[in-house]
């Protein structure tokens, strides 16, 4: 969908349309190549592919439609979401995808069953996308917790932190409480009001009404604090304590949590390669600009690395850290959560996934002592 702020000038974005997210994108390309979506092999198959796609012309290129106004969206009949085609037989097609195999056996993967339909996250075990919906019973599933008002935070992929709610609120305060979380958090927010009621509020700002909460995932909670206070009640301490228990029967026991392996990174169309490839005048990746305020590197470049190969990244300097904690206002992290900073010495774009900012601790109140305090007001 883009942003409503320019993150190269600040300025007001334009809107154009909806896209696939991230994780829809690479399942895609997962799905039209039957190759892993990030690796090494991604310069080669990319090369290859290049004179034997077309644009779609029905969504431009897009995979999805507008639908009520730009405020909805659908997936595009023609190209079925991919937004291309192949111009080439079939046998031709899978005598490319051979020749990419034969150079990276490692590279085959499986086709993502209904990508626009069930939550999507990538193993960093396999550098594949999955649907966590079709992997069975072992998948969590967070509408089994039916303690609802509650808000989930998306941290990074697969790692999500559940703050339940006041029962006795109404959707107008709990709507309230929802945007206040995402003003600071600046994370992706849903608010589930129930089985079939959640407000989605993206990290960019648009929300969407939707009758499916958010499923699968890594559960966590009690680590990014709500804006307002609100009454511990006999009614909020049990569900408090079967969420806890949902949490510890749910969740992974074992493994590690990864952010995004992808660096929020997209495929490069030809006109971003035209304008962005090569260096520019201090040997940098060509679309980076010096920061007037930090004096750090900012805009959009090609990542240099072979893995990362033809992908755009999206660099942002420290004035840009915008992901604050909802009760004391403070940056949650050193840097922009679930972003990418380039640092000169190394030449390379590191990403810094969202649950850095789960450490942040809020500073303890001043103490106030009865010699501050004037004699008229004691």
């Amino acid at each position: 969908m883009g942003s409503l702020v320019c993150s190269t000038c600040a300025g007001p974005g334009t809107y154009d349309g909806w896209h696939p997210r991230m994780h829809e994108a690479m399942a895609l390309y997962q799905t039209r190549y039957r190759l892993k979506p990030i690796g090494p092999h991604r310069r080669m198959t990319d090369e290859l592919f290049a004179a034997v796609r077309a644009t779609c012309p029905a969504c431009a290129g897009r995979g999805l439609l507008d639908t009520v106004g730009g405020r909805s969206w659908q997936v595009c009949s023609t190209c079925h979401g991919f937004g291309s085609y192949f111009t080439k037989p079939t046998d031709e097609i899978e005598a490319l995808r051979s020749r990419v195999l034969a150079e990276y056996p490692d590279a085959a993967a499986d086709p993502v069953p209904d990508i626009f339909a069930g939550p999507l996250a990538l193993s960093g075990a396999k550098q594949e996308v999955v649907n966590l919906s079709r992997m069975g019973p072992r998948a969590p599933d967070t509408s089994a917790f039916d303690g609802f008002p509650y808000l989930v935070i998306r941290v990074v992929p697969t790692l999500y932190h559940i703050t339940l709610l006041p029962a006795d609120a109404t959707e107008q305060d709990l709507e309230g409480i929802a945007r206040a979380q995402w003003r600071a958090n600046r994370l992706d927010v849903c608010l589930v009001m129930g089985p079939d009621r959640a407000l989605y509020i993206n990290a960019d700002g648009r929300d969407r009404l939707r009758s499916t909460p958010p499923r699968g995932g890594i559960l966590i909670t009690g680590r990014l604090r709500p804006p307002t206070h609100w009454v511990d009640t006999a009614e909020l301490e049990t569900r408090q304590r079967r969420l806890a228990s949902f949490i510890d029967q749910h969740s992974t026991k074992s493994g590690n949590t990864l952010g995004d392996l992808t660096k929020g990174g997209r495929e490069a169309s030809a006109d971003d390669v035209m304008r962005l490839a090569g260096v520019g005048p201090e040997g940098l990746p060509r679309g980076l600009e010096r920061c007037a305020g930090c004096g750090e590197w900012r805009g959009n470049c090609l990542d240099q690395s072979a893995e990362f190969f033809c992908m755009v990244m999206t660099v942002h300097c420290r004035c840009q850290t915008d992901n604050r904690c909802a009760a004391c206002g403070q940056q949650l992290y050193q840097r922009k959560l679930n972003a990418n900073y380039y640092d000169p010495r190394d030449g390379k774009i590191w990403h810094v996934p969202g649950f850095s900012g789960l450490s942040h601790q809020c500073p303890p109140p001043p103490i106030v002592r009865a010699n501050d305090i004037p004699p008229r007001a004691r």
